[in-house]
């Protein structure tokens, strides 16, 4: 064990180092572009590849975004023999609770049985909550009460924190009284249509489930002896009980990342101190990580000011990022006084900046606070004037979002195939086709390579796939067929079998037909299929999203539009939310930071503590309020 080294990576600071090798549990606090993600592949790698997690043991690591999941499996995929890696399971927290309960919905209590499923997930409203309790404020015990809940907490607050009652049970509290009617109306007053269920009512039956069936509670815990959370600060109330009801016991080791300068997610239910918790509960010692492997030093600067309007106490981090740009050019804040020419400088600013420095679109990224559907029109326009395009990765594609397809196991396999059929060479692209394909047909796996048979059979297929293409026009038409013909190659049995997400439920459903829409609307625009997989990917977009989208992501240039009182209309100087959510967003950026005020769209007196810390740290202040610029 002690000869172990990391692998893909040159270096890792002396606290993650031990928060790697650790033998306890831990909370590993770690601001942006501290190397969370690859601390956790470390780690898996470390404990699959010194025993210390044996076989048949697997480690379960739960993110909180689809994209940060599939990125945190891939990487140690990367790092890790094929045997070892696939005891590692990267799921969303909601994914993962979802599945227990349609594997083992049967065994919960009788008062809590579905005998009519459930229907799509659904989302709570305020509207939805403010009806309910509107009927029920005749109960003579607790009438008076109802009025007090907050209908825009009551799904995190009242019912993410209460535990189902194995048995009915009188109400000890107006909270308790108001869950329980809101089940019985969810459960039994819909009958017989399926029952109404959101993802944090999904979480408190698995919770039940698990709780109810010592047996399948006892597997679970030997099944997952390490469990990993990823982005721990935006834990809600019903996910940290989940962990501790199931995972808060002796044999089971969690770690633990995150930074609380970038919870956002409060208006969620995101627990306010978890990491004290997690100490208090898991036994978790605190790691803090110094080091920033994203930023420059001048971005690193600047955002250690707004930290430490965060938190006085933090301490500076360390840029191991080279400075590429000059420092005067690393952050700017334009004034602009139309949303017509706010669009066509940023146009023109990242195509002449992609040209000078020799980058891709997808260097560049796009954030709004909220509604980037909103900002999309006048973008696209501008952009495409300038040779661009700007791709909303927000957009709904079927029942999912653009940015949740494109990071789906079942769309890389179809893509890989279909990339393999439009090039001649492509080494990686193959080798990740042909390990997905093995894990489908449980093809040697104790081996690190498929045999010579799997090989030849998806050879021969992507022959067969590049045929089919040469002969076949792009088009919308050509998709379903062209998807059906990979549907009977990968068998889609088989995808549902090897994949967590897609055993149980109808989100292998909802992925491939959402493939086969955006594939078709790819198709529509484009000559050639390779065009057409790039469309598809958005390989020459640039991409425009919320900042609560671009957790997790980096670019190196990010621009934020729309800084004002209108578009920041929640914020308010004494939410640390609002500002951690500006935090997130300019610690997005590697090289440089653009942030853009238009008057025409709002004022900036309500967001002026954001101007003044900007300030602070010696941003430049620009006034671009003139004339549309004539084109050259």
């Amino acid at each position: 064990m002690h000869e172990w080294l990391p692998s893909g990576v040159d270096e890792l600071e002396q606290a993650a180092w031990a928060a790697v090798r650790a033998s306890h549990s831990a909370c590993v606090i770690a601001g942006p572009g501290a190397g969370k993600t690859e601390l956790l592949a470390q780690r898996a790698t470390f404990l699959l590849e010194t025993g210390q997690c044996p076989s048949p043991s697997r480690i379960l690591a739960i993110s909180f975004k689809r994209d940060a999941a599939e990125n945190l499996q891939a990487r140690v995929e990367k790092r890790c023999p094929p045997h070892l890696s696939r005891r590692f399971t990267s799921v969303t927290f909601d994914a993962f609770t979802k599945s227990i309960v349609d594997r083992f919905a049967p065994t919960l209590p009788a008062r809590w049985r579905l005998p009519n499923g459930y229907g799509d997930i659904a989302v709570i409203t305020k509207a939805d909550v403010k009806g309910f309790l509107s009927r029920h404020t005749n109960s003579a015990k607790w009438g008076r009460a109802i009025a007090t809940i907050d209908p825009a907490t009551f799904e995190s607050t009242v019912l993410g924190q209460w535990r189902l009652p194995v048995e009915k049970s009188i109400s000890q509290s107006v909270d308790e009284f108001a869950a329980d009617w809101w089940w019985f109306d969810q459960l039994r007053n819909r009958a017989p249509e399926p029952a109404n269920l959101s993802f944090t009512m999904l979480n408190r039956l698995a919770e039940l489930i698990l709780r109810h069936n010592p047996l399948l509670l006892r597997a679970l815990r030997h099944t997952y002896p390490y469990v990993f959370i990823d982005e721990c600060q935006d834990t809600s109330f019903a996910q940290y009980d989940f962990l501790l009801s199931v995972f808060g016991t002796d044999g089971v080791c969690v770690t633990a990342v995150g930074d609380d300068k970038q919870r956002i997610m409060g208006w969620a239910g995101a627990v306010p101190d978890v990491f004290a918790m997690l100490g208090k509960d898991f036994g978790a010692g605190r790691t803090q990580l110094l080091c920033n492997y994203r930023s420059s030093p001048e971005l690193v600067r600047i955002q250690h000011v707004l930290a430490q309007a965060l938190d006085s106490s933090v301490e500076a981090v360390q840029s191991h990022q080279i400075a590429a740009i000059d420092v005067r050019d690393a952050a700017r804040i334009w004034y602009i006084d139309s949303m017509q020419n706010e669009a066509q400088y940023i146009a023109e600013h990242v195509s002449e900046d992609m040209i000078r420095r020799t980058l891709r679109p997808r260097d560049y990224g796009l954030l709004v606070r909220q509604r980037a559907e909103d900002f999309e029109p006048l973008l696209a326009n501008e952009f495409a004037k300038v040779g661009l395009r700007v791709r909303n990765e927000a957009q709904r594609i079927g029942r999912t979002t653009l940015q949740d397809l494109v990071v789906e196991p079942l769309v890389g396999l179809y893509l890989g195939l279909l990339r393999l059929a439009t090039r001649k060479r492509d080494r990686d692209t193959w080798v990740a086709v042909a390990e997905t394909m093995r894990h489908l047909r449980g093809d040697y796996p104790d081996a690190d390579t498929p045999s010579p048979a799997l090989g030849r059979q998806v050879a021969a297929f992507v022959r067969d796939l590049r045929t089919h293409l040469s002969s076949t026009p792009v088009g919308a038409r050509a998709c379903e067929i062209l998807l059906t013909k990979i549907d009977e190659f990968v068998d889609l049995r088989s995808v549902a079998r090897a994949f967590p997400m897609y055993r149980s439920g109808d989100a292998l459903a909802i992925a491939r037909e959402a493939m086969r829409l955006h594939l078709a609307k790819s198709a529509n625009s484009c000559q050639a299929w390779a065009e057409a997989l790039d469309a598809f990917e958005g390989t020459h977009c640039v991409p425009l999203m919320t900042v609560h989208k671009s957790k997790g992501l980096e670019f190196d240039t990010m621009v934020m539009i729309g800084l004002d009182d209108k578009t920041w209309w929640s914020y308010t100087p004494d939410n640390p939310e609002g500002l951690a959510t500006f935090f997130v967003a300019v610690s997005r950026a590697k090289q440089r930071i653009v942030i853009t005020h238009c008057s025409q769209r709002g004022t900036r007196a309500q967001v002026a503590p954001l101007f003044d810390l900007l300030r602070t740290a010696g941003v430049t202040e620009t006034d671009l309020a003139v004339p549309a610029l004539s084109r050259t």
